[in-house]
Formats: C-alpha cells, sequence, structure tokens
C-alpha cells in the first residue's frame, strides 16, 4: 500500500524479510541486533523468543527419540535373549551330534576393526 511516496509494510513481512536476510546478506545480523538494541534486546532474546515458538516442536522431537530408544532397547534385549536360548540348546549338543557346523574361535577375525586398530 503506498501513501504520499512511502510504503507501508506489514510487521509480518518486515520480520520475515530480516529473517531470511539473517543468514543470506552480509551484515544483516548486525544491522537487526543494532535495530534492536535500544529495546534492550540481543541475539539470546531472538533465540529465546524462537525457542519459545518452537518449544511444541521440540517436545516432539525429544518424545521421537525417547521413543526410538525404547524401540532399540527392545530389539537388543530380543538379540541378547535370542542368543542365550541358542547359546543353550548348542550346549546340549556335541560337536559330532551336529553335522555341518564348526567349532569356531572367539579371536577377531582378519579385517575386524578391533583388529584393524591394534587392539
Amino acid at each position: 500500500m503506498s501513501t504520499g511516496g512511502s510504503i507501508l509494510v506489514s510487521v509480518e513481512d518486515m520480520s520475515t524479510y530480516n529473517i531470511d536476510n539473517w543468514y543470506r546478506k552480509p551484515g544483516a545480523e548486525a544491522e537487526l541486533l543494532a535495530k534492536l538494541q535500544p529495546f534492550g534486546l540481543n541475539e539470546d532474546s531472538i533465540t529465546a523468543r524462537a525457542m519459545a515458538l518452537s518449544c511444541g516442536e521440540l517436545v516432539s522431537f525429544d518424545t521421537m527419540a525417547a521413543r526410538a530408544e525404547q524401540r532399540r532397547n527392545g530389539v537388543l534385549q530380543e538379540i541378547r535373549h535370542y542368543r542365550e536360548v541358542l547359546a543353550d540348546v548348542l550346549r546340549r549338543f556335541t560337536p559330532d551330534e551336529l553335522p555341518g557346523l564348526k567349532k569356531v574361535s572367539h579371536a577377531p577375525r582378519s579385517g575386524h576393526a578391533g583388529a584393524a586398530a591394534g587392539q
């Protein structure tokens, strides 16, 4: 909207302009911080406001990460249980009773990360 040679810009439009330029235009960050200084605001104020506005999203990310960790822990527990049960079953047999299987040493295989690192 134009009035007498000046252009009226909404606060939202100006905010979007400043946000876009913050990362794209050299010097925009310092320019915006200089504008905020008379109001007692600084970069920490911007960060705090952004975090407050994003709080719901941050909680969602935290919840998703916690659920993924629970699923991973469940899978690891199932693997551990499977290995224990399999070991118990295999201990009941002698090598002669299990054709096709050979005894495996517990030494690291060549190409194993620990062997390559000299561990």
